[in-house]
């Protein structure tokens, strides 16, 4: 029977699972720079969530790569 101790430092050991991301205006100049740094490091990253306001088709693309668990379009319109 194996202690909780050896189990416990056996998870230690184990690297570490992707850090997830929400990138909240993922089509502007700095959520662009953000999908960047992202696929440089894919192994580092998960995309958890993306939005943006305007720029739908981007973001449809940005969906296809990265396949996150939740989109938000920001619909509102201020008059």
């Amino acid at each position: 029977m194996k202690s909780s101790a050896s189990l416990t430092n056996r998870q230690k050991a184990r690297p570490p699972a992707h850090t997830k991301l929400t990138v909240l205006g993922s089509t502007g100049s700095i959520g662009l720079n953000t999908l960047d740094i992202v696929r440089q490091f894919p192994q580092k990253f998960r995309i958890e969530a993306l939005s943006c306001r305007n720029s739908i088709e981007r973001l449809v693309e940005q969906i296809k790569e990265f396949k996150p668990r939740l989109v938000c379009v920001d619909t509102n319109e201020q008059v």
